[in-house]
Order: C-alpha cells, then structure tokens, then sequence
C-alpha cells in the first residue's frame, strides 16, 4: 500500500503508477474526462445553458451524458471514479464500478482501499458501508487477502479498521 501523500500525488497527476494501481486510474480517468470535455464540439447538445467552458462542477454530467450515449464507456466510468476521489465520496458509485468489473477493468480489493483512505483522510466512519458492499456483492472472499495487505499499512488505525470491516462481514 502506498502513502497518504503519494495518493494525493496520483490523484492530482504530479505522480505517475502503473496501471495495476486504483489510485493512479482514477487520477487519470479525472484528468482524461476533463480532455474529453474540452475537444467536444461548441454546438454539442451538452453545452446548452451553460458557458461552454470546462469545469470540474461540470464532469458529472458531461460523464452521465456520455454514459446516456454508451453505459460502457470505459473513459467515462472511470472519470466519475476519479470524480468520486476528487470529492472523497464515501462511496463509489455502485453502477460504475460492477460495469468496469463485468468489462474486467476493475479489481475489488479497489472498494477496500478507497473506503480505508475515506476514513483516513474525512474521519467518516466507512467499515459498515464497505462492509455491507463486499457481502451483497458477495466480494468478501474475493478482497479478503487484499484487505489483510491493509493492516499494516497505517498503524493502528488501519489494522483496527481491517478487524472491524472482517467482523462486520461475517
């Protein structure tokens, strides 16, 4: 597991991972979401009753819009995620994530490490959201040894973390 600050890093795009790490999609999926937005057409239906230009505010719907085009937009799905870091959303939105799963462009254990940076950087407590995903979603055994990785990686806030998110699976 990498540091606090090295998320940070990725996600704004001053640093740069591979491709195997959450962090550094989601970064990027922000960034090319925005590019996305800045090449579409001026008479673009998506630009009426707006001031045309390219915001942040503005990456929700321009991604909703494009997913309205093509539910599988891959570049899409993962500008929302990258959104949802951004905001620090307690959450990941459950759509995006199972649609990157079935196209076999997301990893489980990704929910696990976002809902530990979550709490460690807003304090919300997010061991019952997380918890209640893995086991409707049936992840549990699947991000278990994932989810072990995690305990040392902030002590001892995080090895309490972990037992608290396994007892609330069982």
């Amino acid at each position: 597991m990498i540091g606090i600050d090295e998320i940070e890093e990725r996600i704004q795009g001053r640093s740069v991972g591979d491709e195997s790490c959450f962090w550094t999609r989601a970064g990027r999926g922000f960034r090319d979401g925005l590019a996305r937005m800045a090449e579409l057409a001026p008479d673009d239906p998506f630009w009426a009753g707006t001031n045309r230009q390219v915001t942040e505010y503005k990456l929700g719907p321009f991604c909703e819009t494009l997913l309205q085009r093509d539910p599988r937009d891959r570049g899409a799905l993962w500008a929302k995620i990258g959104w949802d870091v951004r905001c620090c959303s307690n959450e990941l939105q459950e759509q995006d994530w199972r649609t990157l799963l079935d196209l076999g462009d997301f990893q489980p254990q990704w929910l696990v490490e976002h809902a530990l940076w979550v709490e460690l950087v807003s304090g919300v407590d997010t061991a019952p959201l997380v918890g209640e995903t893995l086991r409707r979603h049936q992840l549990i055994e699947t991000t278990r040894a994932g989810l072990l990785l995690l305990k040392p990686a902030y002590p001892p806030y995080s090895e309490q973390w972990v037992e608290r998110v396994i007892a609330l699976t069982l």
